[in-house]
């Protein structure tokens, strides 16, 4: 799984999923306009977790 990650998108499996927690986090905040909904949705474990 790791190299076919790394062959298609250029960066291992964990940064993939990484982006994809981020990109998540993002649309949510775009909807709710709350840091503490969008790391919520991204999976966060809380609001510092995420601006971090």
């Amino acid at each position: 799984m790791r190299e076919i990650a790394v062959r298609d998108f250029g960066v291992p499996t964990t940064k993939l999923l990484q982006w994809l927690q981020v990109q998540r986090a993002i649309e949510s905040f775009d909807q709710s306009h709350s840091v503490a909904a969008a790391a919520a949705a991204g999976g966060f474990s809380d609001q510092a977790h995420f601006t971090r």
